[in-house]
């Protein structure tokens, strides 16, 4: 994920950076990012497509989209300062979620080797949930429990980051403004799967980060070429865009 990172704030000067490349032959992986103004001028980032983000904590979000295997995946990535404390995959400081390719691989472990990769991946889903801040009812919104896609301690001097897997279909600009909830790290006997989304009750047990409708739009023609079309290959340049179109 630092490679990624490093690609996202150091710009894009190619052609291939254009939404229209992504929309004519899905090229992949395309990154839409929003950014507070210390964020810009921490890593030289254009200070006027800075944003206003909700939470003081969330210094970047971002909206990934890459091809693997014959899939579409979708990740939400947040950058934050260190000041606040997420939950922690396996409680380590860095996690990265297996690829999909070491799945191939399920059916030939023996029975420890699956009862770990089991618990592991049981442990770690549930601790985030998505959803649209429109969500009254199961009808008037989306919202999915997210699992880690990856996660790092002090990334950068006073900056983690936490990645999540989403179903792209979820990522549906028309419902408007959405939130992304994650569990603090610490508690024991609770899990944030087990709550309802449409009333997270314990709300104190986790921090909510708010979603720009803009970062959902920047992203609304690919996940509906996505959901439109089934595309045998891809390139794999990468594709980026920085906020919220002039």
């Amino acid at each position: 994920m630092r490679k990624i990172f490093l690609i996202v704030v150091a710009g894009c000067f190619l052609p291939s950076c254009d939404v229209g490349n992504f929309e004519s032959v899905l090229i992949t992986p395309h990154y839409s990012v929003f950014y507070a103004s210390d964020f810009a001028d921490r890593f030289s980032l254009p200070k006027e497509r800075a944003v206003n983000l909700q939470n003081k904590h969330l210094k970047a979000i971002a909206i990934g989209i890459q091809k693997i295997d014959k899939d579409y995946v979708c990740d939400i990535h947040i950058y934050y300062d260190a000041t606040i404390k997420l939950y922690s995959p396996n409680e380590r400081d860095v996690f990265f979620e297996r690829q999909l390719r070491e799945y191939y691989f399920s059916n030939q472990q023996n029975d420890a080797d699956y009862k770990y990769s089991d618990e592991q991946s049981l442990n770690n889903t549930g601790r985030a949930y998505f959803r649209s801040k429109s969500l009254k009812t199961l009808k008037t919104g989306t919202s999915s429990t997210l699992g880690y896609s990856s996660y790092k301690k002090n990334f950068l001097p006073n900056l983690n980051m936490a990645s999540f897997n989403i179903g792209c279909s979820f990522l549906d600009a028309r419902h408007g403004t959405a939130e992304l909830w994650v569990q603090k790290e610490g508690l024991v006997n609770y899990k944030l799967i087990n709550e309802d989304p449409l009333n997270i009750k314990h709300k104190e047990n986790n921090y909510r980060f708010d979603i720009p409708l803009a970062l959902l739009q920047s992203v609304k023609p690919m996940i509906d070429r996505i959901n439109a079309l089934s595309i045998d290959s891809a390139s794999s340049t990468v594709s980026v865009q920085y906020g919220a179109k002039e």
